[in-house]
């Protein structure tokens, strides 16, 4: 997505539609170790800066949007993707 609030756009729009947009952006903190403030190598091998560390990472990770693919997805899933995005990107 172009910046952070499209991308929470889109995930509201996929909500709406009922499609789950799993972990991203949600669950960023749990899963990126440039917020693991608590490992303290981690920290000190990155000068005390995580931020700066991953900073490149993080503007990825928070304009990202996960969508839902399944092995037995119901057939009426694409079609609500696409009316979720759309609203949004057009």
């Amino acid at each position: 997505m172009a910046d952070k609030a499209t991308a929470r756009k889109c995930r509201d729009s996929l909500l709406t539609e009922g499609l789950s947009t799993k972990i991203l952006p949600e669950a960023v903190t749990w899963h990126f170790a440039g917020t693991w403030t608590h490992m303290s190598e981690l920290v000190a091998r990155h000068g005390g800066d995580l931020a700066k560390a991953f900073g490149p990472s993080r503007s990825r990770l928070e304009r990202a949007v996960s969508l839902p693919v399944v092995v037995k997805m119901d057939e009426t899933v694409p079609a609500r993707l696409h009316t979720a995005l759309s609203k949004v990107l057009s």
